[in-house]
């Protein structure tokens, strides 16, 4: 029962947890527009936007991306909430 368990269960879990926070993960990217501008005030510069691009890693390859995100979501970091 307990070999069951380590060698068939949790290695299962480990899978589903991983393909599914692939799947979320580019489901995110897909949204349409542009998170840089949408983080962005209202007219800001071009230097400003590529400030929060790099400040979010979206200047990154998706892969980057992909570990910097997994590692804010497993210390709970789900991100600083709507600015204003």
């Amino acid at each position: 029962m307990v070999r069951w368990l380590v060698f068939v269960r949790i290695p299962t879990a480990l899978l589903t947890i991983a393909v599914i926070s692939i799947l979320v993960f580019l489901g995110i990217r897909m949204l349409p527009g542009n998170a840089a501008v949408a983080l962005s005030p209202t007219g800001a510069s071009p230097a400003a936007v590529q400030q929060i691009r790099h400040e979010f890693h979206l200047d990154e390859p998706l892969p980057n991306q992909y570990v910097a995100w997994v590692s804010h979501v497993i210390r709970g970091d789900l991100g600083s909430g709507a600015q204003t």
